[in-house]
């Protein structure tokens, strides 16, 4: 979180895929990191349940992960997420993903 407020991002914590889908029924947000290892709905089954969601079809939903091997990388792209953003972060690596999704 401190990074993205580091570069003038609003941030919107959920505990757990539940908690995310709540908060995305009632805002689209520009930018979502979808950790993959969440208690009770997984990052995959999180971001279905976005995709679903009328308005997020084209929203940027990055896997965050500490497994990110190359095939990781290809299964995740596979199953709808927009790129891969790899444990630990670094504000150098937030500022590329954030380039390369965001228009702006």
């Amino acid at each position: 979180q401190h990074i993205f407020s580091m570069l003038g991002c609003d941030v919107t914590l959920a505990s757990d895929g539940h908690e995310a889908l709540a908060l995305s029924e009632r805002k689209i947000f520009d930018l979502v990191l979808m950790d993959m290892n969440m208690p009770g709905m997984d990052g995959i089954q999180a971001m279905k349940a976005l995709r679903s969601l009328n308005g997020w079809e084209s929203v940027p939903i990055v896997a965050v992960t500490d497994h990110a091997d190359p095939a990781d990388v290809v299964a995740y792209m596979n199953q709808g997420m927009s790129s891969l953003l790899s444990k630990p972060m670094t504000a150098e690596k937030v500022v590329e993903l954030m380039s390369s999704l965001m228009p702006n």
